[in-house]
């Protein structure tokens, strides 16, 4: 329950650090290394976590009002119940991270925001910012509502990254590579 409000804690490593209940409002947190971190009930309104890498983050229940998580990697993040009113996503990895039906996601940004094996719950929340989040076939979506720039096939990692940059770079004019033949 530690106050670190205003705290400058950009780049640190808090692996293993344990947060509950912490309040990080209006913090400092570029670049910072969360791997792992419990941070259930944590305050982090308007906190500046900009690249900052939240790995299999335990965020349920977290305040993320207006949190600015540009280009932020959330791989299989816990985010059931988190209140992301207004927070900024733009470009974050949400790879096989969860929320849940009460989720607030309210005025939140995905724009450029990539999606990788996402279970059907979390797809459903998702469902109004799907113009703006790259995916592929790893998500549980029929065919017939999933858009266009979305691949239809499960690409490996490195292709996965490759087409979600080339999407952020022309969202226009991309196109969807054609499954692999087998």
């Amino acid at each position: 329950s530690a106050d670190l409000g205003h705290a400058k804690l950009q780049g640190t490593d808090l692996v293993g650090a344990e947060i509950h209940g912490a309040n990080l409002s209006h913090a400092h947190m570029q670049g910072t290394t969360l791997w792992f971190v419990p941070m259930h009930g944590v305050s982090l309104w308007n906190t500046q976590m900009q690249g900052a890498d939240l790995t299999e983050a335990k965020m349920q229940g977290t305040n993320l009002l207006g949190a600015q998580m540009h280009g932020a990697n959330l791989w299989d993040a816990q985010m059931q119940g988190a209140l992301l009113w207004g927070a900024e996503m733009q470009g974050a990895n949400l790879g096989g991270a969860q929320i849940s039906k009460d989720t607030d996601l309210s005025g939140t940004t995905f724009r450029g925001a990539a999606m990788k094996s996402g279970d059907e719950t979390t797809m459903a929340q998702l469902r109004d910012f799907w113009d703006d989040v790259f995916a592929d076939g790893s998500v549980p979506v029929p065919p017939e509502d999933r858009p266009s720039h979305w691949p239809a096939f499960e690409m490996d990692p490195i292709q996965f990254h490759t087409e979600w940059r080339k999407w952020q770079a022309d969202p226009e004019g991309y196109t969807p590579p054609d499954p692999p033949e087998d």
